[in-house]
């Protein structure tokens, strides 16, 4: 790949390079990353997103995430994985914390997202509305909530801003694992956020049926380690076939309606431990080499 640095969409660069860089470095020498660096790669992507994986790539610079709070770290992560920008990483990797390595991992690989709005954006804008549609999941959204701001906040927007319908809809918030619930009498999507965070949250169209609402596998929620899931409604099963990544657990969250129960769990490929939190069945799978596994979660009618 041939990366033009402050090269440009309008240049002749266009003409040769691969990617660009959108703005200035996100840390300065010798001086940890700061919260303005991290401000600079979202407005810079938001004023040049539109010729993103159209023109060239975008580069947002280096994700650095080892010198950053918690919440600031999720942030720059969303911000270069969401719109799936060229990727790469800034930190020195030995010694890194695992809660930090994990958010590096949920980047990879890169997305392969384009934008819908093809003009630019010249303010921060608090909520990035990601429109995907998997062979296995059908037709979702993920849309992440940002605070920009100094203080914790509520973000809101609505279906009509994200140009979906006014139905009701079942998610999973990614950072905090948490299960999100959307009817047309609550009138807003609404999620509390803490200063210079984000949350992220899948938004599936409800089903009658026990039906996958994420899993902690990447930030774009694309559904890309997913090679098939069927739900066989006459023997009341959730069949899958998961790629795991050689030693590293992966969780999935499945939605369970209150007319169904699990029963039980199956996957000769991988070891695998089930947890029940309300509606949401949460499994998570390890295997001790890179395969595609082969799963059952069945369930019982009440």
């Amino acid at each position: 790949m041939l990366l033009a640095c402050q090269g440009h969409s309008s240049g002749p660069e266009a003409r040769y390079a691969d990617a660009s860089r959108l703005g200035a470095d996100i840390v300065n020498a010798n001086q940890p990353v700061k919260w303005s660096g991290v401000l600079n790669q979202a407005s810079c992507l938001l004023n040049q997103a539109f010729t993103h994986n159209i023109v060239m790539y975008a580069d947002p610079d280096t994700l650095l995430v080892r010198d950053l709070p918690l919440e600031e770290a999720r942030t720059s992560a969303t911000i270069v994985a969401l719109p799936g920008q060229l990727t790469f990483f800034g930190d020195k990797l030995a010694g890194l914390a695992e809660e930090k390595m994990k958010i590096l991992q949920q980047t990879l690989p890169v997305a392969q997202v384009r934008p819908a709005n093809l003009y630019p954006h010249f303010d921060m804008l608090q909520v990035w509305n990601l429109s995907v549609q998997n062979e296995q999941l059908g037709a979702y959204n993920v849309v992440s909530f940002f605070n920009w701001e100094d203080q914790p906040q509520t973000v809101s927007t609505t279906t009509g801003e994200l140009g979906i319908p006014d139905n009701e809809y079942m998610g999973l918030e990614f950072w905090e694992s948490k299960p999100y619930n959307y009817t047309p009498s609550d009138g807003k999507l609404s999620v509390d956020v803490p200063a210079h965070g984000v949350r992220l949250v899948t938004l599936h169209p409800v089903k009658d049926c026990p039906q996958w609402v994420g899993s902690d596998r990447h930030i774009a929620q694309t559904g890309m380690e997913l090679s098939k899931l069927e739900w066989n409604d006459h023997k009341k099963t959730l069949s899958g076939t998961i790629e795991l990544i050689n030693s590293f657990p992966l969780s999935i969250w499945i939605h369970v309606p209150n007319d169904y129960a699990f029963n039980q769990l199956t996957c000769k490929d991988a070891k695998y431990e089930v947890t029940e939190q309300g509606d949401l069945l949460k499994v998570t799978f390890q295997s001790k080499k890179t395969i595609l596994a082969d799963f059952d979660i069945i369930f019982s009618e009440r």
